[in-house]
């Protein structure tokens, strides 16, 4: 089940990814349009209102999954691994709680969307309830990733398999923050960049 969240993290933060360039450009292209032919594409601002909101709400789980969110670590560190393990539970049990909260208010605001048949009032005159609810399914899913994710959190503190607590859920090293960057960057790893000579 770790896997399946994995996976669908990943490909949430590629389509997240998508929707942010194309919606730069779209906004860029509008800037370009109004300085120098004084027209505009119309709507752009209110797409991009909608890309922000569904990127943040699937966003959720992609910083979850890569253990992405921001952290005050500076006591964390000097606590023992178990403390550490159980204060990473609580924190992702008070991150559900939280988001519980916020996706029962996301199902009110596309209820009454959908009841009142809401739409925006800018030239688009987009059905409110469409975007919405790709917001909401985002809170959604990143409710049931964290749930998976605490659910095998706490196996794994039971059995005192506390590496694996850190692995799921805590703050990641500064080790692991390099390698990330560089992931990023292209750079490949040493064990790599070693096969790749010796092939």
């Amino acid at each position: 089940m770790v896997l399946f969240v994995d996976g669908m993290s990943r490909t949430a933060s590629w389509v997240c990814g998508f929707l942010l360039t194309l919606s730069a450009l779209v906004i860029c292209i509008d800037i370009a349009l109004r300085s120098t032919l004084v027209i505009t594409l119309g709507g752009a601002n209110e797409i991009a209102g909608y890309t922000l909101a569904i990127a943040s709400s699937w966003g959720c789980s992609v910083a979850l999954v890569y253990r992405m969110h921001i952290r005050i670590d500076s006591l964390y560190t000097h606590l023992s691994h178990r403390l550490r393990a159980a204060l990473d539970i609580l924190g992702l049990i008070a991150f559900i709680y939280f988001f519980a909260l916020v996706a029962i208010y996301a199902y009110g605001v596309l209820a009454q969307s959908i009841t009142s048949n809401s739409h925006s009032i800018s030239e688009l005159e987009v059905p409110l309830a469409v975007p919405q609810a790709i917001w909401f399914s985002g809170f959604v899913v990143f409710l049931f990733a964290s749930g998976v994710y605490l659910a095998r959190a706490l196996v794994a503190f039971a059995r005192g398999d506390l590496a694996r607590v850190t692995q799921l859920l805590g703050a990641r090293s500064i080790e692991e923050e390099i390698e990330a960057e560089k992931e990023g960057l292209g750079v490949a790893r040493p064990s790599e960049a070693g096969a790749g000579r010796t092939s």
